[in-house]
């Protein structure tokens, strides 16, 4: 049986301040820093910050660790430190009637002895809240994102896959559509929803392609 050797050794922090934070996991002493400037604080500590019609709100995180199984594998295992920046921004704007949103999120990972396990992952989503009277609210929502799987999972979990010489890297796009109908405090509303969301794998073709869903 594989297990994600990774998670325990680091986790993503979002600091408000400057800070550093050390924790002991069970087998290895992750180092995690954040180097957030006095704005940025400022801006995350609460709703963040105005900007002509918009409020934004930016985060980052810092995490350095050590993988111990960073393909997992169970016959090859490879150890590795690595470094994972992961910063993002927010912009909100609107009213109670109608309002508007838009992040953007980046999540780039580099191992320093397992360059084949890089990865830089793209996330952006945005959202349309109408709201025409005090008992109807509409959602919109829309989302692009450009991720990947670890070498080792999904289509090659249990599989030997020293051979791979690259994470699988994919694109998934969605949209959401949400229509609640009710006066607030009531006992009852009415709630319909739909979606739709395909992903499909850009490299190794070879045997990613049964993981496209459309």
């Amino acid at each position: 049986q594989l297990y994600d050797h990774r998670h325990s050794l680091a986790g993503a922090w979002h600091f408000t301040r400057w800070g550093i934070g050390i924790v002991m996991a069970k087998k290895a002493l992750a180092l995690a820093v954040s180097l957030v400037a006095a704005g940025l604080a400022q801006a995350q500590e609460g709703t963040g910050v105005q900007a002509g019609p918009f409020r934004v709100k930016p985060t980052i995180g810092l995490t350095f660790g050590t993988d111990s199984n960073v393909g997992q594998s169970n016959t090859a295992e490879v150890s590795s430190f690595y470094t994972l920046i992961s910063p993002g921004v927010r912009f909100d704007a609107g009213n109670e009637a109608r309002s508007f949103s838009l992040s953007y999120e980046l999540e780039s990972a580099r191992y320093k002895d397992s360059s084949n396990d890089n990865y830089t992952d793209h996330r952006l989503n945005a959202g349309v809240v109408l709201s025409p009277s005090v008992r109807t609210k509409i959602d919109l929502g829309a989302s692009l994102e450009r991720g990947h799987d670890r070498r080792g999972t999904n289509a090659l979990q249990g599989l030997q896959n020293t051979s791979i010489n690259d994470v699988d890297r994919w694109e998934r796009k969605g949209l959401d559509l949400d229509f609640n109908y009710g006066a607030p405090g009531a006992r009852g509303s009415l709630g319909v929803g739909a979606g739709a969301s395909n992903i499909n794998y850009v490299n190794n073709e070879s045997y990613s392609f049964r993981s496209d869903r459309d």
